[in-house]
């Protein structure tokens, strides 16, 4: 097993974070709106659920991709200020 540090370990978790959770966390986002959607009395059909669905999963792909950005940008300043 290698050594790593505790930072890589933090990046790795932020890694998890970003790419996993947050589009996870998109479509249940997604199923809920879907839900509320079906209760304010519209008649949804299955275009709308998968509608609903993948805009949120991109949405929360799209902010964990600008997350990972950022967290590697600053993972470089950091780095050089070393």
């Amino acid at each position: 097993m290698t050594n790593r540090s505790n930072m890589d370990i933090k990046y790795y978790r932020a890694l998890f974070i970003y790419l996993i959770i947050f589009p996870i966390a998109g479509c249940i986002i997604g199923y809920v709106f879907y839900f509320i959607y079906e209760l304010i009395g519209n008649y949804p059909s299955e275009f709308h659920f998968k509608i609903f669905v993948f805009v949120w999963f991109f949405f929360g792909l799209i902010a964990g991709v600008y997350g990972i950005f950022i967290l590697n940008k600053m993972r470089k300043l950091n780095s050089k200020n070393k």
